[in-house]
């Protein structure tokens, strides 16, 4: 996953680099006591209980290394190597190190996500992350989070992985795609299996069909629920879903609030009209007033 995020913010990395950037963390979890034994992971400190006189051996996680512990170990073997190639992908890594523009991933996990156990509800907000580079990155740990963390554990716990404006995640625009699709791919595949649902929403369906991960998270979607859509999109819309001509012609004249749901090889439309109590959540501004009356 570590290796994965580096490619993410070196833009790509040829089998070459990646392997001597694998080389390089290896040997920067090494310096930090770190191997293949779990026990690696903690230190063992002696407690004195002073009622019963008794001494105990308490187990204390290790720090973990940071961006810039690997940085430096880069910079060091790219000029011991003399290859130009690190040396170029440790000056461009260098604006994510602490100090630097993009510095919010050089640092030591919260400590407000130790009891995310206890939160009914966990939100990723990527939205004031900047476009171009900090939103696929940011997107990329929040995925690996939410499968690693959160889906993979407590099997006998149903759970339920919420995207929106999913298209972002299979933009073949935007660095690091590879990662976001296959993420999106895997999770509609094998969710199910950690007794967990996947639901997406995105109004750009093209993205989808124009990449092969997204078609496979079209096809592992157990129910669809589609709304107006553009003449555009329609025809490759009906090819993907199967759709009949009059289900196509519902879609290109469907008013606020009417949906097609299709499930299980069945077809049905249903009209959405929103409780008073969820008016309220999705748009608060209408009730400013109201509520200071």
């Amino acid at each position: 996953d570590v290796l994965n995020l580096l490619e993410v913010m070196s833009g790509g990395l040829n089998t070459e680099q990646r392997s001597l950037m694998a080389m390089v963390l290896m040997d920067t979890y090494h310096s930090f006591g770190f191997n293949e034994n779990a026990e690696s992971l903690y230190t063992r400190e002696e407690f004195f209980n002073e009622k019963t006189g008794e001494f105990y051996h308490v187990a204390k996680k290790k720090p973990m290394p940071r961006l810039s512990d690997f940085h430096k170990r880069l910079v060091a073997v790219a000029y011991e190597k003399k290859n130009n190639e690190l040396i170029k992908i440790a000056n461009g890594l260098t604006m994510f190190l602490s100090g630097g523009i993009y510095d919010l991933f050089d640092c030591y996990t919260s400590p407000d996500l130790a009891n995310f156990k206890d939160a009914p509800l966990v939100t990723f907000d990527i939205s004031k992350l900047e476009e171009n580079i900090l939103r696929p990155i940011g997107m990329y740990v929040a995925m690996s989070w939410c499968w690693e963390k959160f889906v993979k554990k407590n099997p006998h716990i149903k759970k339920r992985v919420i995207c929106d404006e999913a298209w972002m995640l299979v933009n073949k625009n935007m660095a690091g795609f590879r990662y976001t699709s296959q993420f999106l791919e895997n999770c509609s595949r094998r969710i199910r299996k950690r007794n967990g649902g996947l639901l997406i929403a995105s109004q750009n369906f093209l993205e989808f069909a124009n990449n092969e991960q997204g078609k496979a998270v079209l096809t592992n979607a157990l129910t669809s629920i589609l709304l107006r859509q553009d003449s555009s999109d329609i025809d490759l819309l009906q090819d993907t879903f199967k759709l009949s001509d009059g289900e196509k012609g519902f879609l290109l004249g469907a008013r606020r609030g009417e949906i097609l749901i299709k499930m299980a090889g069945q077809t049905a439309v249903a009209q959405v009209v929103p409780f008073a109590m969820e008016e309220r959540i999705i748009t608060p501004e209408k009730f400013t007033d109201l509520n200071k009356k």
